[in-house]
């Protein structure tokens, strides 16, 4: 019978609501401090609204600046990041697309890159009569002006005002394939 008693005390309302409280209060004791003393050193303004004092917003200024110097900081390094990235990441697709040019230009093609990476620029017309075709090829004329076009069309190299010339990414090829020695 005194155990009923005892059970409906303890699990009445009251005492579990207050043993939850006081554990509450408990762990929670140190930023409970914190707040009642924010709130005693702000000013109650007409809204109702905590104005805080001139040290303070002094304090919170100086610290919403540092904040903005930590934030611009983070950006910075996180730009810094992403540029190395995408710079590897070109990296990694000029490799792979010169190994395409590679496979897909014949030696005829490379060598006529190589050409035009010694001479300082030339015309169409000049290449067409100029650049030399193995005797077995038939058709002489039609594969340097194929050769032509797909240099021109994979950018490796540029033509303004009818002269033409290898770009930088014809002489970076030409490195890749081992046609130039030099680093430059």
């Amino acid at each position: 019978m005194i155990e009923k008693v005892i059970i409906s005390i303890f699990t009445s309302l009251p005492v579990p609501v207050s043993l939850v409280m006081i554990v509450f209060l408990f762990l929670f004791r140190n930023q409970i401090g914190y707040f009642i003393a924010n709130k005693m050193t702000g000013i109650e303004g007409e809204s109702g609204e905590v104005q805080l004092k001139e040290s303070d917003q002094v304090r919170v200024e100086k610290s919403k600046e540092a904040d903005t110097q930590l934030e611009l900081q983070a950006k910075e390094k996180d730009l810094e990041a992403y540029k190395s990235i995408v710079q590897d990441l070109l990296k990694r697709v000029r490799i792979y697309e010169f190994a395409y040019l590679n496979l897909f230009l014949v030696h005829n093609s490379k060598f006529a890159l190589w050409w035009f990476y010694q001479q300082a620029s030339i015309t169409k017309e000049v290449f067409i009569n100029t650049f030399p075709i193995p005797p077995e090829i038939t058709d002489a004329e039609a594969q340097k002006e194929i050769i032509f076009s797909v240099l021109l069309s994979n950018e490796l190299i540029v033509c303004q005002n009818s002269l033409c010339l290898i770009t930088d990414k014809g002489k970076d090829f030409l490195r890749h394939i081992g046609f130039i020695k030099d680093n430059v």
